[in-house]
């Protein structure tokens, strides 16, 4: 499992609890553009970012799951 797997899995589990803020993820120009089409009916945005921007695009706009394609 790659981190796109891990941040479209977190977040869709978060949608679907009615707790992704703004239902919107956070992820990096590399991710894999899949991460948008399972939330596509869902009606979920993504922003995608340069790797060292994601966290602050998180906090100015106070979003709650994000992340980039490394595995950890």
């Amino acid at each position: 499992m790659n981190g796109d797997d891990r941040v479209g899995d977190h977040g869709l589990d978060w949608l679907l609890r009615g707790e992704l803020k703004k239902k919107t993820l956070v992820a990096t120009v590399m991710s894999n553009l899949a991460l948008t089409t399972p939330s596509a009916p869902r009606r979920t945005s993504s922003h995608r970012r340069r790797d060292r921007y994601v966290i602050e695009r998180m906090l100015a706009d106070d979003l709650n799951v994000g992340g980039d394609n490394r595995a950890t």
